[in-house]
């Protein structure tokens, strides 16, 4: 019995981050799809320049977004056990995909605001937040979107 409160303390907040966790994630991912949703007509692309019918002097401007998401506990230690066997760390991955699919979107909805419906030269940068206070267990990720955002007129047949 003595033995068994002190894995209790151990184990509960472990399955409490494990389910909090998860059920965040997943809310996250169904906000990414209804959003793209709304843009599946939206043109982004990494090409230089302007694509899709648009004239070569159309006036474009600068959009960018930046997003910070954070892994949870759970999958923190989760992480530190594949560090120590060595494997793909899934974990990370799906946070850097939804760290990407939430800077693109962003950069799709300022752009949307500003009345324009494509987006050229995009570019990407990540950064690790973990490696600035590596007495922090929780995983972060910082990713910076930027392109040229523009207008494709309508097609007239």
């Amino acid at each position: 019995m003595e033995i068994l409160i002190p894995c209790l303390f151990f184990l509960f907040p472990l399955v409490l981050f494990f389910f909090v966790g998860t059920f965040m994630e997943k809310r996250h991912l169904k906000s990414l799809e209804e959003r793209e949703a709304k843009f599946s007509n939206f043109l982004v692309t990494d090409v230089r320049g302007y694509v899709g019918g648009a004239h070569p002097k159309a006036s474009g401007t600068l959009v960018a977004a930046e997003v910070v998401v954070a892994i949870d506990y759970f999958k923190s230690f989760v992480a530190s056990l594949y560090m120590i066997v060595g494997g793909e760390v899934r974990v990370h991955r799906s946070l850097m995909e939804r760290a990407r699919r939430e800077a693109i979107l962003r950069i799709r909805e300022e752009a949307s605001q500003k009345g324009y419906n494509a987006i050229c030269n995009l570019r990407m940068e990540t950064m690790d937040l973990t490696v600035l206070n590596p007495k922090q267990k929780t995983a972060m990720v910082a990713v910076t979107a930027y392109g040229t955002a523009y207008h494709i007129p309508p097609k007239m047949d």
